[in-house]
């Protein structure tokens, strides 16, 4: 279980007290029972902020040493805005993660493809290259055979319509363009058969 750990909405370059609530939490986190932590921070200038990082890591694994258990590291697709893919890739490496996760800073993983396969030469074995966004057991097979990536990350969602029979209309409860009575939930046929088709490229 890798826990995500973003403390708001919007960009990701955080104040001293956005950092300090991470930092906190990434123990925490670690403490609970998480395996890993997904997290980001950028710079203003869109570079990969590594002081703050390496606090939020360091935090991570201490709370894992005091467990008796390791922990992983992910960049999340912060690394999708930053300002240079190839530079954030070696702060990345530099910093002891495990895994950046990356539509190859496009809409979607394949729209993305070719420098996710640059990122995937750049890597080297040293960091895991886990492609998302848009990604699905349809265009798995493809994505991996342009790629060279080997893990895939989806939410496998659907829409599930509202039980609410009476519904007012015109008042919105959450974030503009979203409908109230329209649920999301994971698809449980739908990870099955991306863990399928991500499987028969290996046998």
């Amino acid at each position: 279980v890798r826990a995500l750990l973003r403390p708001r909405a919007g960009d990701f370059c955080y104040d001293r007290w956005e950092l300090a609530q991470m930092e906190a939490l990434a123990a925490e986190l670690v403490a609970a029972g998480a395996d890993g932590i997904v997290t980001g921070v950028l710079t203003p200038a869109g570079d990969l902020d590594l002081d703050a990082m390496q606090r939020i890591c360091s935090s991570a694994r201490k709370a894992a040493r005091q467990a008796g258990r390791p922990v992983v590291v992910t960049l999340h697709r912060a690394f999708d805005v930053c300002r240079d893919a190839t530079l954030c890739l070696e702060g990345a490496c530099e910093l002891g993660l495990a895994t950046i996760l990356t539509s190859g800073q496009a809409a979607s993983a394949w729209e993305g493809r070719a420098l996710l396969a640059r990122l995937q030469q750049q890597a080297a074995g040293r960091i895991e290259i886990l492609a998302g966004a848009g990604v699905n057991a349809r265009n798995i097979p493809a994505l991996v055979r342009e790629t060279g990536v080997t893990a895939c990350h989806l939410s496998g969602k659907k829409r599930i319509p509202s039980r609410m029979v009476f519904r007012r209309e015109g008042v919105p409860m959450g974030l503009p363009g979203f409908d109230e009575f329209e649920l999301w939930q994971t698809d449980p046929d739908a990870v099955r058969a991306a863990r399928a088709a991500l499987d028969a490229l290996s046998d």
